[in-house]
């Protein structure tokens, strides 16, 4: 469960296979988060799941013309993560054809 905590600013982000995490304005509560995991195992806290998903849409179609297998496994991840936000937005907003 997760406990009430006032943070700060955050957005999605990735380096280096370090943690990600998800959009929070200035002094969100977590009560209303909601939990997913990436293509990685990693549990993400999903806070923000509007500007997480445009996030990681714009992450998604970033390409370089000769990706190594790190930026193969990005475009993947990517795309993973979009998928699986927009099913958590889905279930947010109540909308029993994609689940």
């Amino acid at each position: 469960m997760l406990q009430t905590t006032q943070l700060e600013r955050i957005f999605i982000h990735k380096e280096n296979g370090q943690e990600v995490q998800c959009g929070l304005n200035d002094n969100t509560e977590m009560k209303n988060a909601m939990e997913i995991t990436d293509l990685d195992g990693k549990v993400l806290t999903v806070t923000d799941c509007t500007l997480a998903l445009m996030q990681a849409d714009d992450y998604r179609h970033y390409r370089v013309s000769e990706p190594s297998p790190d930026q193969l496994h990005l475009y993947d991840y990517w795309e993973d993560l979009y998928q699986k936000l927009l099913l958590l937005d889905g279930k947010i907003k109540g909308d029993k054809d994609i689940l």
